[in-house]
């Protein structure tokens, strides 16, 4: 049996999550405030065991609890799991989930028999188009109201995806499977709304379990990268890394009361490729954060009214932004710096309409709307 640190454990942050999690639940189990407590010899986990820092490895670097010696040729897993009060902590670590952060579709004969456990388990139900024809068909069901008054009465059938319902490995997994089963159906809409669902429940999985530093980092990373969407392979900018190294050096040092400098780079101990592995993980946080903040995108043919918009978009928003100002200062409107007036080509703007508003935002808009408030002027050149 091979012992030490497995091959990959470095390069696949999933092994490190799942390590970590399992730490976690082991603690939790314990009642042990920190993983190095587990290692004092008067802790029922490390009773009789040669002194050895094994918890403590695995909180610093994610190493792999089946590939620990705790003594002879048992691993640190199976000997924990020999605890009757441990004994869940190795269906923790071997759940099926940390496989599918691993690959898109790995090797499972029994998929099938335990999707359909959870399904019932959780109250959910798969029907297919030919069942909500026979529904109409039938009387039973109807066709939904594009805009039902009130709201809530629908026919379309409803699906709980409260996040506190799957914030749990089984749950994840539920929703995961799901997910990907709408992907690869080019399934968009019901893809979007499970992916939500999914980023909520791993956010909350997260809380739950009390994740931190590196660890919070790398369950971040997997659920941009492996859960919500398919980037494994994900490789920060070297300026996501710069800021990554400047953010986690600033937090150590203030936490030690030192001055703020960076860490060497090239050396090769153990706590340097635990540093550099920690930045990565960080920059690569920074990259989907990033990411998640870019605005969606539509597309269409081209066409002059488009054309105009985009050129103009930033002059649009201050003179929003000056329109907000107004609204909310309680000054005379001469004592603000208002922009330039728009110039729009006098094709475009004898097209001009003014707006209808629904009911809702006639209300919010009292008498003003930004039609009114934004100065437009024909170019007559």
């Amino acid at each position: 049996m091979a012992m030490g640190r497995p091959l990959g454990t470095f390069e696949d942050p999933a092994r490190r999550a799942r390590a970590w999690h399992w730490l976690r639940v082991v603690q939790a189990l314990a009642g042990a405030e920190k993983a190095r407590h587990l290692d004092r010899i008067n802790c029922v986990l490390s009773r009789r065991l040669a002194p050895k820092p094994r918890f403590d490895q695995i909180r610093q670097d994610g190493y792999d609890p089946r590939g620990i010696c705790a003594h002879g040729k048992v691993s640190l897993l199976d000997h924990v799991a020999g605890k009757r009060r441990f004994k869940s902590s190795k269906a923790i670590y071997e759940h099926n989930f940390w496989k599918y952060l691993e690959a898109w579709e790995p090797p499972w004969p029994e998929r099938a028999v335990w999707l359909d456990t959870q399904l019932r388990r959780y109250g959910i139900v798969r029907y297919t188009l030919e069942d909500e024809a026979n529904g109409r068909d039938l009387g039973l069901l109807r066709e939904p109201d594009p805009d039902p008054i009130p709201w809530w009465d629908s026919n379309l059938p409803s699906l709980n995806l409260d996040e506190k319902r799957f914030a749990n490995l089984d749950g994840l997994l539920l929703l995961l499977l799901l997910s990907r089963e709408a992907q690869d159906a080019a399934h968009s809409e019901r893809a979007e709304r499970l992916q939500g669902a999914l980023h909520r429940s791993a956010k909350l999985f997260a809380k739950k379990h009390n994740y931190r530093d590196e660890a919070a980092d790398t369950w971040d990373l997997l659920t941009g990268t492996r859960m919500v969407a398919w980037r494994p392979h994900l490789e920060p900018t070297k300026a996501e890394l710069e800021n990554a190294e400047r953010d986690l050096a600033q937090g150590e040092r203030i936490f030690l009361n030192l001055p703020v400098k960076r860490r060497p780079c090239k050396s090769k101990t153990r706590s340097d490729r635990r540093w550099r592995r920690q930045v990565w993980a960080r920059a690569c946080c920074l990259h989907l954060e990033r990411g998640w903040r870019n605005p969606a995108f539509e597309y269409c043919d081209t066409n002059r009214t488009y054309e105009w918009l985009i050129a103009h978009r930033d002059e649009i928003r201050q003179h929003q932004a000056h329109a907000i100002d107004r609204a909310l200062v309680d000054k005379p409107a001469a004592e603000l710096k208002s922009p330039p007036p728009l110039v729009m080509p006098k094709g475009l703007y004898d097209s001009r309409r003014r707006p209808v508003l629904t009911q809702e935002e006639a209300q919010a808009a009292c008498s003003d709307t930004y039609y009114d408030l934004i100065p437009v002027v024909p170019d007559t050149r």
